[in-house]
Order: structure tokens, then C-alpha cells, then sequence
């Protein structure tokens, strides 16, 4: 019950955020922009981090959660190639072993989770940047 209450205020914060953001970058009419979308999961990632220095494996998985849920938005879908589209997958994957290692409250799990989960993001953007070379 607590995880389903903790999810569904989740999912309305990230509802929150993605609307407020919009309404900041874009006109009416506009779809939220990439840097927008991809910004999003800054706090969070951070946040991530500091759970992780502080041993903080619930902080971890609200905000990997948090990410996550991004990753369903429409407008995470960037490019619609399939590439993208395994990229999207690899890092879910990363989120989802992220998350199973805050269930076994493992830290040096949770520790390489999120270096994985790291690079997938920077793995992909750095795909993103060649293709608009």
C-alpha cells in the first residue's frame, strides 16, 4: 500500500514538473523541448547520488523511479530510430538493476548501478551528438 501511495505521488510530481517546465520553455502549442525533457533528469540524478553517499537507499529508488517514469513520456522518444529505442531499453535495464540493488540494501551494488546508469546517458548522448555532425 505505502509503495503504490509513494508511486502515485511520484507520478504526480513528475506530472508537476513536466508541466511546469513546459509552460517555462514553450510556447502554447509547443512540445516540451529535448534540453527540456533531458533536464528533468538532472535533480533526480543527483538526488540519486546523494542517497548513495548518505545510505539513503529509499531516496535512491523515489528518484529512480522518478527517471524512470520520464523514460514513458512521449517526449523522451527523441529520435525515432532504433538505435534510440535500445539505448531507451539499456538504460531501463540500468534503472531496473538500480532499483534491485536498493531492495537488497546492497551500496556497493547500488554504487555500480548508478556508475552504469551513468554511462548509459552519456553513452547515448554522445550518440546523439554524432548523429548531428
Amino acid at each position: 500500500m505505502r509503495i503504490k501511495t509513494v508511486a502515485l505521488f511520484s507520478m504526480i510530481a513528475l506530472v508537476v514538473v513536466v508541466g511546469s517546465v513546459w509552460s517555462i520553455n514553450q510556447e502554447p502549442g509547443d512540445k516540451v523541448t529535448k534540453a527540456a525533457i533531458m533536464r528533468l533528469k538532472l535533480e533526480p540524478a543527483k538526488k540519486i547520488l546523494e542517497g548513495i553517499t548518505l545510505g539513503d537507499f529509499q531516496a535512491v529508488r523515489k528518484n529512480a523511479e522518478q527517471i524512470r517514469l520520464l523514460t514513458l513520456d512521449e517526449s523522451w522518444m527523441l529520435v525515432q530510430t532504433d538505435d534510440y529505442r535500445q539505448q531507451t531499453k539499456n538504460f531501463e535495464r540500468s534503472l531496473n538493476l538500480l532499483n534491485r540493488m536498493c531492495d537488497e540494501k546492497d551500496i556497493e551494488g547500488v554504487t555500480l548501478a548508478y556508475m552504469q546508469v551513468t554511462m548509459r546517458c552519456v553513452e547515448c548522448h554522445q550518440r546523439m551528438r554524432d548523429l548531428r555532425k
